[in-house]
């Protein structure tokens, strides 16, 4: 059924296939159609085809209906169907046994689906209560009944891997942060002790017969998590944000004429100077690290930001653990903390965001406006574009589109070519035009989320209204965050600030204070194996090694184990002496574990 199958087909699949092969050495077959004539699948139904579709492309169900079959089946054999097996025969105790199979059936599915009904009305969600009342007869897929995942006795073992930031290190490569980096200060500053600096990320150019020219990162306004952000898989072929921004800058910036081909190989490469712009991402001097051998740790990096969400309090506690006082801010985001009041710096971040896009908007509507008696005289004569005013005005056009690539937009940057043509003029426009629009349907929809208003008065009584208080509080926190993502990238992840309750911090820092594994070699070795079936894990394993391979090693993780008891065994390892029934939470911590006060990390893995 959860895969779009009538109750009723699968009944009657269940029912002739059980006639077919589940009754050895009696001949059952001949009474499927007999049942399939007095209870069709489709008796009387018309199926809608398309203009131009022949009535013989549709399949034919031809099927007992399993439902009807039931429902006509209630009393003694041979329920009133003419045709069956006469009483008393083995085919008939096999026709019945498979009726009576289909009644079992039935019967566990609406139970399952009763159970499930009861279950999301003491939950209070009235829509997910009448689909599992009408799952059985309503079209559409039934919903994933959530009863069957009631807690039994026993051990409950979670293993959460986090990255836990400084909430207090905000710097990165330069004091000038890009958007991106504003908006997540703390990442970006971690990012900026596990990547080398700027200068130090090299690559070298051959354009045309000049010599090859060293580049960097250096001066061309990225910070650690544009660089990351941008990467891709791969980096000779073009395919990332990362390697074609650097490709159409230097072209620009350096004016390669247009009839010089972009070629990425080793400098030594037997291609022609005169014809071929070269960048040879593996070379770099002494000291310093080519942008190929970082590759593979920027491609890791993405992903542990990308594919991982921002952490909160409840990461860091057992489900069991939710003290009374987070009832009304379970993810402890939104009070205990001038910066969390009303989320008071999540909010303050969207909105220098979104004066950071305003303004960049701005640059290229104004690029655009100054260029409006060239475009209109291009409109009426094309051959206008021969006016020395093109090549400055649109340089302007082009600088306000890289500014505006740094905010998570890629489709900004500028289109290839230098030489003014009319056709360039076009492209060009048309992009400028296009990038506008889409600046401003950014702004547009991040100011509605950023809007979100609650008018309904909340409920007077208790749990009513502090349980309308944490979900206005929870809609809110993601409302943010997605307009977080709505004005820097789909990719983008925003990190709030949140506080764990006092009592919650005292025992994580007991746990932080007393590790549970005092051998970082043997938690080396759970992560590696676990990593051989958790992407997620892999990735971190080989961020890790990649960042010592260029000597910004990632501290080894440390593990702390709620509920904290002094003696018991690490989940993760061997068990020396017996664990206590109950919920048992690893934590798996990278980077600056910390237990009370202001927070802020990604959940990796759980």
């Amino acid at each position: 059924m959860r895969s779009g199958q009538s109750i009723a087909a699968l009944l009657g699949y269940q029912f002739e296939r059980g006639l077919h092969e589940g009754h050895p050495g009696a001949e059952l077959d001949q009474y499927i159609s007999v049942l399939r004539d007095r209870f069709p699948l489709v008796s009387g139904r018309l199926t809608d085809l398309s203009p131009g579709v022949s009535i013989d492309s549709i399949e034919a169900r031809n099927v007992v209906d399993g439902l009807a079959l039931v429902e006509a089946t209630g009393g003694a054999y041979p329920y009133g169907i003419g045709g069956l097996p006469a009483t008393g025969t083995a085919e008939a105790a096999a026709v019945a046994a498979e009726i009576d199979r289909a009644h079992d059936a039935l019967d566990a599915v609406s139970d399952l689906l009763l159970a499930e009904s009861v279950h999301q009305a003491t939950q209070g969600n009235l829509d997910r209560t009448q689909s599992a009342l009408q799952a059985l007869t309503a079209p559409g897929t039934p919903p994933e009944p959530e009863i069957i995942r009631t807690p039994r006795s026993g051990r409950v073992l979670t293993f959460r891997a986090l990255l836990a930031l400084d909430v207090n290190a905000t710097d990165g490569w330069s004091a000038a942060l890009s958007p991106r980096a504003r908006a997540n200060r703390q990442l970006n500053h971690w990012l900026s002790q596990h990547l080398p600096a700027p200068a130090a990320v090299q690559w070298t150019v051959r354009n045309g017969n000049a010599a090859p020219a060293v580049q960097s990162f250096a001066g061309l306004g990225l910070e650690p998590v544009d660089v990351v952000l941008m990467s891709g898989e791969t980096l000779g072929d073009q395919s990332s944000e990362l390697a074609r921004t650097l490709i159409r800058h230097f072209r620009w910036a350096n004016a390669v004429p247009d009839d010089r081909a972009t070629v990425i190989a080793p400098a030594s490469a037997p291609l022609d100077p005169a014809t071929t712009t070269l960048f040879d991402f593996t070379a770099a001097s002494a000291g310093n690290v080519s942008l190929s051998r970082l590759q593979p740790v920027l491609a890791r990096l993405r992903r542990l930001i990308t594919q991982g969400r921002a952490s909160d309090a409840a990461d860091w506690r057992r489900a069991a653990d939710r003290p009374a006082s987070a009832d009304a801010d379970p993810t402890g985001s939104a009070s205990g903390d001038p910066k969390l009041d009303n989320f008071k710096d999540l909010t303050d971040r969207i909105d220098a965001a979104a004066n950071d896009l305003t303004v960049a908007g701005k640059a290229l509507t104004d690029a655009l406006a100054a260029l409006a008696a060239l475009r209109a005289a291009f409109d009426s004569d094309p051959g206008t574009a021969a006016d020395t005013g093109w090549p400055p005005a649109l340089d302007g056009v082009r600088a306000a589109l890289f500014a505006l690539a740094a905010f998570g937009m890629p489709e900004a940057a500028p289109v290839d070519g230098l030489t003014v043509s009319p056709s360039l003029i076009d492209s060009l426009l048309r992009q400028a035009d296009a990038i506008v629009a889409a600046g401003d349907a950014r702004l547009a929809r991040a100011a509605e989320l950023r809007a979100t208003a609650f008018t309904d008065p909340l409920p007077s009584g208790e749990p009513d209204r502090t349980n309308e208080i944490a979900r206005r509080r929870g809609v809110l926190r993601q409302n943010y965050m997605d307009a977080a993502k709505s004005l820097l990238g789909a990719n983008f992840c925003i990190v709030p600030l949140f506080k764990s309750d006092p009592a919650q911090a005292s025992e994580l820092q007991q746990a932080l204070a007393a590790p549970v594994v005092g051998d970082a070699m043997t938690v080396e070795e759970w992560l590696h194996s676990a990593a051989r079936v958790r992407p997620r894990l892999a990735d971190l394993t080989w961020a890790m090694a990649g960042a010592r391979w260029i000597d910004r090693a990632i501290g080894d993780p440390v593990v702390a184990q709620l509920p904290y008891q002094a003696g018991a065994p690490w989940i993760g390892g061997t068990f020396t002496s017996d664990l206590p029934r109950g919920e048992w939470l690893s934590l798996l911590i990278v980077g600056a574990a910390a237990a009370g006060g202001l927070q802020a990390g990604i959940v990796i893995d759980d």
